[in-house]
């Protein structure tokens, strides 16, 4: 769902890079797609670019980082948009989203290789983060906080981003955060219920804990 990933550094100048952070437990086999196929004004994607498709490898928890080397995008260094969705192409369910290109909105349409509007489903600020042009940056905020929203919060304002048009020194495996914390993301487990019967004839009981 929207926030369950979002996305902390971006190279465009070659080679393609990103960085996200798991907002939530990711399984093993997960599948995520990274696209600079804009989305158009009738929801619909703009074709005829890239998907990189990322297959969770392993178990992830909360605050994870994840650097990816892209391939099948081919991201402009005069601007681009990363969409990240699960589903198919046809029905997309976007997760998160960036725009570098412009000066700092999204469009109301993808009529180029480098625009795209916003990925319904999504807030600008909250799940979503559109910058002035720039060809590389990083998070460079704070790495902690009591909740999700709050991370996310942190993440989708642009003051906590370091940006640059050159290359040096901005590779996202680099500088972004090694790992996040939510303090509000920790769960205890149950105790499991005592359960006491009187036998009252033949039959049957199931009882499913959850």
């Amino acid at each position: 769902i929207a926030g369950d990933i979002a996305i902390v550094g971006y190279n465009f100048d070659n080679p393609d890079e990103l960085s996200f952070v798991c907002l939530t437990s990711i399984s093993s086999s997960t599948v995520i797609y990274f696209t600079d196929n804009g989305w158009k004004s009738d929801d619909t994607f703009r074709a005829n670019e890239g998907i990189h498709t990322w297959t969770a490898s392993t178990n992830y928890s909360i605050g994870d980082v994840i650097n990816v080397t892209m391939s099948g995008p081919a991201f402009s260094g005069s601007g681009d948009q990363i969409l990240a969705y699960q589903g198919s192409n046809s029905s997309p369910v976007f997760i998160f989203a960036i725009n570098s290109e412009g000066s700092g909105v999204w469009q109301s349409n993808s009529t180029s290789a480098a625009t795209s509007a916003l990925p319904q489903g999504l807030t600008n600020g909250t799940n979503a983060i559109a910058f002035n042009e720039t060809d590389n940056a990083y998070y460079n905020g704070p790495t902690s906080g009591s909740s999700v929203s709050e991370i996310l919060n942190a993440i989708c304002n642009t003051t906590n981003w370091t940006t640059s048009n050159s290359r040096t020194n901005m590779d996202a495996s680099d500088n972004v955060p090694s790992s996040f914390t939510v303090s509000g993301s920790s769960a205890t487990t149950p105790s499991a219920p005592t359960i006491s019967s009187i036998e009252n004839g033949e039959g049957q009981v199931t009882v499913n804990f959850t």
